[in-house]
Parts: C-alpha cells; sequence; structure tokens
C-alpha cells in the first residue's frame, strides 16, 4: 500500500492508499521527515469569516453567563460579552458612514489594547481590512504604509496626531485621523462607540478575504506587509485550546503589543474560549507587579526577560504573586536557567514555551494538546521549543538546496498550515521566495530529535529584538547612510548589558575624515525611534568585510576580527583610534562567547571597562587574545 500524506481543508490530516479511500490518522511521522500532531485538528465550522464567528461566540457565552471578556488593568475599562453585538455595529456603522467599503483598509498605531479588538471586529463587520503600523514608526515609514495600501483611517494616540494629520496632508486622497482623546482636525475614538448603528451593512468578505496585515520584522529589507485572511485567523482561534494554556478561574494577562502577532490575536483566542483577558497598554514593571498583585491572574503571557523580574527584582519580594500557575512565552531562546528561575514563582506548575512568527503562530509548543488540562510535554529537552501544534506540519530543509533533512540534521524550518499568512501585501516576489512546496520558510535553524522534538539553534535571518521591539539592520542603514559623510555601513546587533535582548551597534566608512563617530551618532538617533537607537555605538573603521559575493556580510564583523587584530594592536594613542580598537577587540570576545569558548561575564566585564583606562583596556583584551 502507497501511503501519501496531505492536508485537508477540514483541517484533517490524512493518509491516502493505492485504494484510493482517505482514512484518518493520529501519527507523529505521517512521512519520512515530515512532523505532524499525534492529536487531529478539526474545523467544520459553518462561519467562515471573523466577524460571523466572532459574533456567534459572543452570544453563546453571554447566553452562558459570561460577562467581562476583557480589562484593561490600569484604567479598569472592561467590556462584556453582552455588549459585544452592540458596540461592533455602531463601529461599523460609523466607518460605513464615513466611506469604508468592501477591501478598504483601517491602520492603527495605538498602544491600546482593550478597545482596539473590539474596533477590528467593527471594520471586520463594514467589510474592511486592518492594518498595523507601530505607534513608535517615524512619518517616513508610516506614509509608505498609508501609500501601499490606500489607507484613508489612520487610529493613534494623542501623542501622535500631529504627525497622522502631516501624513494626512501629504497624500493626494482624503485621510481621516481618528484619536484616542481630543485634537482639532481629528474625530474622537468616542464617536465610533457613540454611533447610532443604523447602517451597519451587509456583510460582503469571504473567507479567503484580507483581515489583518501586521509588520513583519524587515529581516530582508524593508518591513512587508504579512496579510492573514479570515480563514488564517479563523484556525488560529478555533485551534485555541489546542496550545494555549488559559485558565478558567482566574484571568490570564497578555503582556504584548496590539500591534504584534501575540498582541492582535491572543486577547481573541480568549474572547472565543470564553476567559477572561486582561491587557496592559503601558508595559513597564511597576504595572506588571500592581496588575497581577490586583488582578490575580493564573495565566501570563510575556517576553521571558521581563517576565524574570517578578522574580528577579528586588521589589518583587513587595507584591503577591501566588495567583500565577502557568507562565507562557515565546519570541526568544528559553534556557534551562530561565526555566529553573521562574520555578521560584511560589505556586508555579508550567513555563511554557509556543514557537511562532509574525506570518504564523503557533509552529509548535511545549504543552501537550492531548491532555485536558492541558500540560507540558514529559521530558522536555533543554532548548527545545516542543512539538508540532495540531493542524500544521514542519520539515527541516538545507537552506540552500531545499532538500528535507532527516533527524538531528540542522536546517530551515518550514511549516505548512492554514493558520499561516497568505501572502505578502502587493509583493508577489517576496511571496513566492518564502514557500517551497507550499511551506513557509521561517528563517529559523533548527532540527529535531528522535523523540520528534523541535530544537531552534539559530535566526537565519539577521534581525534581532531589543524588549521584543523587532529592529531591522537594513532600515537602521538606510536612516544612517542618509547623513552626507557616510560611504558605507553595516549594523548588526549585540548583547544588551541589561538584559534587553540585543541593541544595535553600526560600523562604518567615510568619504572623508573631517566627521567624527559621535556626529554620525547624534545624526542616526535623531531619526530613530527610541527603541532603535544605536544603543551599541557608531564605530568608523577603514574597511568593511565582504564575503565571496563582494557584499558586506554582518557575520562577518565576527570572523573576520582576528585579521583586524594585528592592525588594531598597532593604532596610536588618538580617543577615535583606541576607541575603535577596544570596539574590534571587544566584538571579538563576543565572538569567542558565541562560539562558547568564553564565558558570558567576561564580555560585559570588558566592556565596562572605564575609557579613563582605554590603553589598559586595550592591552588586556590583547593579551587575552594572545592567550
Amino acid at each position: 500500500m502507497c501511503l501519501l500524506l496531505d492536508y485537508m481543508t477540514s483541517g484533517h490530516w490524512l493518509l491516502y492508499d493505492s485504494s484510493n479511500s482517505w482514512v484518518n490518522s493520529d501519527i507523529v511521522m505521517a512521512a519520512e521527515n515530515v512532523l505532524v500532531s499525534d492529536v487531529e485538528f478539526v474545523f467544520e465550522l459553518e462561519d467562515k469569516t471573523l466577524p460571523k464567528y466572532l459574533l456567534r461566540r459572543s452570544k453563546e457565552l453571554a447566553d452562558e453567563g459570561k460577562s467581562y471578556w476583557i480589562t484593561d488593568v490600569i484604567s479598569g475599562e472592561s467590556h462584556s460579552y453582552e455588549d459585544y453585538n452592540d458596540e461592533t455595529q455602531r463601529i461599523a456603522s460609523f466607518f460605513y458612514k464615513h466611506g469604508v467599503r468592501l477591501g478598504d483598509t483601517v491602520i492603527y498605531m495605538t498602544s491600546d489594547l482593550v478597545k482596539i479588538h473590539i474596533i477590528f471586529a467593527g471594520i471586520w463587520r463594514a467589510n474592511g481590512i486592518v492594518r498595523a503600523s507601530y505607534p513608535e514608526d517615524d512619518e517616513d515609514t508610516l506614509i509608505s504604509r498609508v501609500e501601499e495600501s490606500r489607507v484613508g483611517w489612520i487610529i493613534c494616540d494623542h501623542s501622535a496626531v500631529e504627525m497622522c494629520k502631516s501624513v494626512a496632508q501629504k497624500v493626494y486622497w482624503d485621510v481621516e485621523v481618528i484619536v484616542y482623546g481630543d485634537a482639532d482636525g481629528c474625530t474622537s475614538i468616542e464617536e465610533l462607540f457613540q454611533d447610532d448603528g443604523t447602517e451597519c451593512p451587509e456583510l460582503e468578505i469571504a473567507e479567503d478575504s484580507p483581515a489583518l496585515i501586521l509588520c513583519t520584522s524587515g529581516t530582508t529589507g524593508r518591513s512587508k506587509g504579512a496579510v492573514h485572511t479570515h480563514n488564517g485567523l479563523l484556525q488560529t482561534l478555533a485551534s485555541t485550546d489546542l496550545y494555549l494554556p488559559l485558565t478558567s478561574d482566574a484571568p490570564n494577562l497578555f503582556i504584548s503589543k496590539g500591534t504584534h502577532i501575540t498582541g492582535c490575536v491572543f486577547p481573541l483566542c480568549a474572547f472565543v474560549s470564553g476567559k477572561h483577558c486582561l491587557v496592559m497598554p503601558v508595559i513597564n514593571k511597576h504595572n506588571l507587579f500592581e496588575s497581577v498583585t490586583t488582578y490575580k491572574p493564573g495565566f501570563i503571557w510575556g517576553f521571558p526577560t521581563f517576565l524574570l523580574l517578578m522574580v528577579n527584582d528586588p521589589e518583587a519580594s513587595n507584591y503577591d504573586f501566588s495567583s500565577i500557575t502557568i507562565v507562557a512565552s515565546g519570541g526568544a531562546q528559553i534556557t534551562p536557567q530561565i526555566q529553573k528561575t521562574m520555578q521560584e514563582l511560589p505556586n508555579l506548575e508550567a513555563f511554557v514555551n509556543i514557537y511562532g512568527l509574525t506570518e504564523v503562530v503557533p509552529l509548535c509548543g511545549e504543552n501537550d494538546p492531548s491532555t485536558k488540562p492541558m500540560k507540558k510535554f514529559d521530558d522536555i529537552p533543554p532548548f527545545s521549543v516542543g512539538k508540532v501544534s495540531p493542524g500544521a506540519s514542519i520539515t527541516i530543509r538545507d537552506p540552500d538546496t531545499g532538500v528535507i533533512l532527516g533527524q538531528n540534521e540542522r536546517g530551515e524550518i518550514c511549516v505548512k498550515t492554514e493558520r499561516a499568512f497568505a501572502s505578502y501585501l502587493n509583493n508577489s516576489e517576496a511571496t513566492s521566495d518564502a514557500f517551497i512546496d507550499g511551506y513557509f520558510k521561517t528563517g529559523d535553524l533548527g532540527y529535531f530529535d528522535e523523540n520528534q522534538f523541535i530544537f531552534l539553534v539559530d535566526r537565519i535571518k539577521e534581525i534581532f529584538k531589543y524588549f521584543n521591539n523587532h529592529i531591522s539592520p537594513t532600515e537602521l542603514e538606510d536612516v544612517i547612510s542618509q547623513h552626507d559623510a557616510i560611504n558605507e555601513v553595516c549594523v548588526f546587533g549585540i548583547d544588551d548589558p541589561e538584559g534587553g535582548g540585543s541593541i544595535p551597534r553600526a560600523v562604518a566608512t567615510v568619504k572623508s575624515g573631517d566627521v567624527t563617530s559621535e556626529e554620525i551618532l547624534e545624526f542616526a538617533n535623531g531619526k530613530l525611534p527610541d527603541y532603535k537607537k544605536l544603543r551599541g555605538g557608531l564605530f568608523i573603521v577603514d574597511e568593511l568585510p565582504r564575503g565571496k559575493t563582494g557584499k558586506i556580510t554582518r557575520n562577518l564583523h565576527l570572523e573576520s576580527l582576528p585579521n583586524f587584530l594585528a592592525i588594531t594592536i598597532q593604532m596610536d594613542s588618538s580617543n577615535q583610534e583606541i576607541y575603535t580598537g577596544v570596539f574590534l577587540l571587544s566584538t571579538y570576545i563576543y565572538s569567542l562567547i558565541k562560539l562558547r569558548q568564553l564565558p558570558p561575564v567576561m564580555f560585559h566585564t570588558l566592556i565596562s571597562i572605564s575609557w579613563e583606562f582605554h590603553h589598559e583596556a586595550l592591552h588586556t583584551l590583547t593579551e587575552l587574545h594572545r592567550h
């Protein structure tokens, strides 16, 4: 019997045999080196669009006696299942009256989370499309997104009003600015909820219609718009109980921005599963500690470095974290040390990792979907991100040839699932390049072991994160290159000594020696939002390392540093040259740490040496290299 694997639109994993019959399968390895879950995911809802599904669930849950589904932990504002239909109808009517028609796009760039998810549904009921733009984006970035989607409406915080009004004046069509609060020439967000609801249109959207466009990380150039359809998001929401271990007897706190995939989708996952969701518009330590103590969530989702504050921060002992039983995280490597540290929370039962990307969430996770209530897999190896999630298949492929690799062979993680995005907006070439045989190429290097546990080794992509904010080196290079003196520039990430992930560092060649690195640094930082500022510094060098193709290669800044050492050691004692010398040598130390030839503490110790002793620092680093 010849067996072939296929994924049906119903959400079934099926096997096809030579007798032309389809049979359900619960197998783990459905085909050689193709990983699937041993839990079947069946999606047979009649609702083919998000507003229909969300409205039906809101009525069902209201009839069950469910009350509030979302609460802002800072303002205390809450919204209920009972009011959901009325609120979204009013918003849909508002947008229809203000010109939204099938396929029109509304951009949001706000830190608000308690209203925005209701506004999403209102826009969908008006047959519109929702598009994200980071609240920290500059005017040029916002203009490019407005022009790309021919946006007619921008929802923003009060702090961004002037920029949004400026953008509206620079395009030839009308753009309405909708603001939280009041501002001259703008519409207040309250008007959406105060509309009489009389002109809510009939639904014209279909399951394959675009619903949500999210900003990608910008690894291969400028950030792209990842287009998620109604069907793709429905698949994600309908499978919530198979990957997200939310608590029923206590609220669930999500610490994520509304412009990120988790901040967009996870509150809606809580909504459809009837779980109370807590959101935090301003993410900081004080708000975290206060909200946990006040609202007593049982589940928390957040970035690992931020969550560790509940154990490591000196002020943590003044707060009550005893309600927390489950912590979930993603977006960063969860090390055994992080796991061990989080277990110090008094009543923590599990700290789980869920692996996903802007283009698809989840791919895999540490939760066993066959258990009720959901529990972690037994004997998860260190550094594993768990097993493939139901409704998806994963292959590991050679990044160069695309050949599917086997057990313990390292390659690019590729995923096939209806939860995946449909395309990159107006970019057919990038969309085509992102898939192979129907599998989305994640850009992450990984492998699987004999028990089908999946491991992330490193990111093939050159993007990095600072406190969970994506930073694109290419975008920063574009900004730095606007300085007249710049010849060439390369940006890459280095470890943040303060634990925020990675910070950007730049090296550049200049057209003349009349400019200082400080001048260029000030110029660039003046054009960048706070999270993108060059906290790792900017250094002027004579030459940038290049790869075999002649292109500047970021990885070579680490690999080729030994070749710079002889030149560096012979430099004279001018501040700029010593500064550059210490930079090159300390970066070489960092490369040794990445290769696990030195302990991480060595790097942080070396970079903290006072510049008053820069000669001694250079001598110390040189001796360390010699030995």
